[in-house]
């Protein structure tokens, strides 16, 4: 018997090896009172698919059921049409957990879909709010539009009102009101995402995204290095020139431009102490640049208007 209790610890210990860095859990209830839960985290041994050492499991074969259920996809990004209605169904996989892939804390973006199905409108959806009084996920946020239109500054789709106003932050309130049609805001009153999966089923789309402070807002991981880099125009068009001053100018540096995805878009490398980059390519957005020069990192936002 003896033997069997330090066998059983250190069994204890390999299934408790993958415990992931962070996670929390979403709590749903519908206006009938069912409730339902998922799970969010990340860790830097995470990946974007299923990783059965989490505890995260497929069941996209298994039919939504009634009366509520809601589960965790792949994050896309996909044609937004006037009625929120989604083609095809863009899941390549469905869990109730998901941890995602984090390396770095002071770059944290990582975004997962929520997709649920329920007969009972509205749903309160419910977090630790507590849990995002961090740096680290200061900025996570919920939205009921799609990724790509999370920076924009009015669309038709959002009846020229600005679609981050409509961003719901973890970390500033601890629950959300949404309906079928129109969702629960005061800026946006189209509905929710929804696609019909094989079985036509009605299924509603939420977004959701881990986010540092430093990925979301204009700083400096040197603040010093704010004053001898400048970037202008801001708004800009077709270019954007980049000026290098004081003791940063005789460093090697390179500029790396990303969408509000985190998608790395361009890059231009060994640039002089005046340079100027062609953004042409890029529609009209929020968008991070990022100057890396000796050993220090700035970052700022930049809005493209054509």
């Amino acid at each position: 018997m003896k033997k069997l209790f330090p066998l059983a610890l250190l069994l204890i210990c390999l299934i408790h090896a993958q415990a992931q860095e962070f996670n929390f859990k979403m709590y749903i209830e519908d206006a009938a009172g069912n409730t339902d839960s998922i799970e969010l985290g990340y860790d830097p041994n995470a990946s974007n698919g299923i990783d059965s050492i989490f505890g995260e499991k497929d069941i996209k074969d298994i039919p939504f059921s009634l009366p509520l259920d809601v589960r965790l996809c792949n994050p896309f990004y996909v044609g937004h049409s006037f009625t929120g209605w989604i083609e095809d169904d863009p899941s390549n996989f469905q869990t109730k957990r998901q941890i995602l892939p984090i390396e770095d804390c002071s770059s944290l973006i990582a975004q997962q879909t929520i997709v649920m199905r329920t007969e009972n409108w509205p749903i309160k959806i419910k977090w630790p709010k507590a849990l995002f009084d961090d740096n680290c996920r200061s900025k996570s946020l919920i939205n009921h539009l799609n990724f790509s239109f999370w920076f924009d500054l009015g669309t038709e789709y959002s009846n020229g009102i600005p679609a981050f106003e409509s961003n719901i932050f973890l970390a500033e309130q601890d629950s959300i009101l949404i309906d079928q049609i129109p969702y629960y805001d005061q800026y946006i009153d189209k509905p929710t995402d929804y696609y019909f999966d094989e079985n036509l089923n009605d299924i509603r789309v939420l977004y959701f995204s881990f986010y540092s402070e430093e990925s979301v807002g204009i700083n400096a991981k040197n603040p010093g290095i704010k004053k001898e880099i400048a970037i202008y125009p801001n708004p800009c068009s077709n270019n954007i020139c980049i000026d290098i001053s004081g003791t940063h100018t005789s460093a090697i540096t390179n500029c790396h431009i990303y969408n509000n995805a985190g998608q790395l878009l361009l890059v231009k490398n060994n640039i002089n102490n005046h340079s100027i980059m062609d953004i042409s390519g890029l529609s009209n957005g929020l968008y991070l640049i990022r100057v890396f020069n000796n050993n220090t990192v700035y970052e700022e936002k930049i809005l493209i208007q054509n």
